[in-house]
């Protein structure tokens, strides 16, 4: 284990527009950038919702 968690750091700047596509889907590069800041400790005031609706 022991890898590096990069990606954005949403203390500094906002994750992607949800309506920014990426591989063709909507939302996947905010959540993504979410995702990625979560582990890495760099989550700011974003919160992560992983809830089923």
């Amino acid at each position: 284990m022991g890898a590096k968690v990069t990606g954005k750091d949403l203390t500094k700047e906002p994750p992607r527009s949800p309506k920014t596509l990426v591989g063709g889907y909507v939302i996947l590069g905010c959540t993504l950038d979410k995702c990625r800041a979560l582990p890495a400790g760099t989550i700011g005031e974003y919160s992560l919702q992983l809830s089923a609706r």
